[in-house]
C-alpha cells in the first residue's frame, strides 16, 4: 500500500515543485541573483515534464520503468540542488559576503 501511494505521489511532488519554482521565481531571483532567471524557468519546466512522464508511466502500468524513473528523478533533483547552491554561492561572492 505504501508503495502504491509513493508511485502516485512522487510524480505529483515533481509537478508541485516545478509549479513552486515558477510561482516564487521573483523571490528565488533575489536569493540566487539576477542571472538565474533562465535557470529557474528551465528547472521548473524540467521538473514539470518529469512529473508528467512519471504519471504516464504509472497510468500505463510500467512499474519497472517507474522504478528507473524514480532513480533518474532523484539524480535530477540532486543536480538541481548542486546548481542552486552554486548560484547562491556566486551571488554571495558578488555581494562581498561569505
Amino acid at each position: 500500500m505504501l508503495f502504491t501511494i509513493l508511485i502516485y505521489a512522487f510524480p505529483a511532488m515533481f509537478m508541485i515543485l516545478g509549479a513552486y519554482l515558477l510561482l516564487f521565481r521573483q523571490t528565488l531571483i533575489q536569493v540566487f541573483g539576477d542571472y538565474s532567471n533562465k535557470v529557474i524557468i528551465s528547472f521548473s519546466i524540467l521538473l514539470f515534464l518529469i512529473g508528467i512522464l512519471g504519471f504516464v508511466l504509472v497510468i500505463n502500468n510500467f512499474i519497472d520503468y517507474m522504478l528507473i524513473w524514480m532513480l533518474a528523478a532523484l539524480i535530477v533533483v540532486f543536480f538541481m540542488v548542486f546548481v542552486f547552491y552554486w548560484l547562491f554561492r556566486a551571488n554571495n561572492d558578488n555581494n562581498g559576503t561569505k
